[in-house]
């Protein structure tokens, strides 16, 4: 069991800061589960997320605390939709479907963010 506490969230972020792209994870997968990854993501404003494309599966993004910018981008990689997340506004998370880019802009200093990615598409 691992308990999502000030302390954990104190350490990543003291390591978030004295990282070069200004994150730090914490992985609550094992390597070997490839099918749903589950991470605990601490970052600093100005960390810019490359723009990635999410081939198979679904993105799940919670923000527990800060904000940020999530950009949605076409096959050509134009910006198509802009959605800001901030839990005190009452703006906590989005799916990002397969198929789809984005990329990640944090607004604030010690932004949480809890991730789900499914890595295969899920059979009904």
């Amino acid at each position: 069991m691992k308990i999502i506490n000030n302390e954990l969230l104190y350490s990543l972020s003291i390591q978030a800061k004295e990282n070069s792209v200004l994150r730090a994870r914490y992985n609550f997968h094992k390597p070997e589960d490839r099918r749903l990854n589950r991470t605990l993501n601490v970052m600093e404003k100005g960390c810019v997320m490359p723009v990635e494309f999410q081939d198979n599966g679904t993105l799940t993004l919670m923000v527990l605390k800060g904000r940020i910018k999530v950009n949605l981008y076409n096959s050509e990689k134009d910006i198509t939709d802009e959605v800001f997340l901030d839990p005190k506004l009452g703006s906590y998370g989005l799916e990002i479907s397969e198929g789809r880019w984005h990329n990640i802009e944090v607004l604030d200093d010690n932004t949480v963010v809890f991730e789900i990615k499914t890595t295969e598409k899920c059979v009904e």
